[in-house]
């Protein structure tokens, strides 16, 4: 039924969260960069993210393509959202106060979401917000509970901005000096630039 598959590549940030605001090329943010070109795009994510199950994944497609109309209203809300929220975390990630207008926003989705949600203990007694499957507005509101728990985090603190493309990711590493959203991607091209700039210096 899904014919994309997102590879580990995808999800590098430490947290499912930020790998959505992730679901851009290493190349920019331009919508020409988004790799959530429609609704299907945003269910294969979320089912390959676990944020979402297969039978899920299903009744929501059929609600999509029954709707297809309120399904790119949806499509076009949700990549809103995400780079609101990716300029919030952006500008924490460099100590910088996130603006009013952004943060109201990401607030009210949060209290949206909770609204709906159900209030659920773990197996050690932890209690958590549970958004019920409810069609096209599942995966935005199990996202913004993503979101709520994130804040509420002192994971807050460790949010980094790749040195090399947009991407966040938690710096979980010993010395708190990670620089790359991952060595495989940008981490292996810093430093193929690094040896063709010594390579160019030499000759």
């Amino acid at each position: 039924m899904f014919s994309y598959k997102w590879s580990k590549t995808a999800f590098v940030a430490g947290d499912r969260l930020l790998d959505f605001l992730n679901t851009v090329d290493f190349s920019g943010r331009a919508g020409n960069h988004n790799r959530l070109t429609s609704y299907s795009s945003v269910v294969e994510w979320s089912l390959a993210a676990a944020i979402i199950d297969s039978a899920e994944a299903q009744a929501i497609s059929l609600i999509a393509a029954n709707a297809p109309f309120q399904a790119k209203q949806a499509l076009i809300d949700l990549v809103q959202w995400r780079e609101t929220v990716y300029q919030v975390f952006s500008a924490v990630s460099q100590k910088h106060e996130p603006s009013p207008e952004e943060w109201r926003i990401i607030e009210v989705s949060i209290q949206y979401a909770i609204s709906s949600a159900s209030l659920k203990r773990n197996d050690i007694g932890i209690a958590h917000w549970v958004a019920v499957s409810n069609g096209l507005t599942t995966i935005p509101q199990r996202l913004a509970l993503g979101l709520h728990e994130l804040l509420a985090s002192d994971l807050v603190a460790k949010i980094k901005q790749c040195e090399g493309c947009t991407w966040l990711f938690i710096d979980t590493s010993k010395n708190h000096r990670r620089r790359w959203c991952s060595m495989a991607t940008c981490g292996n091209r810093a430093k193929a630039q690094r040896h063709y700039q010594l390579k160019a210096a030499l000759e």
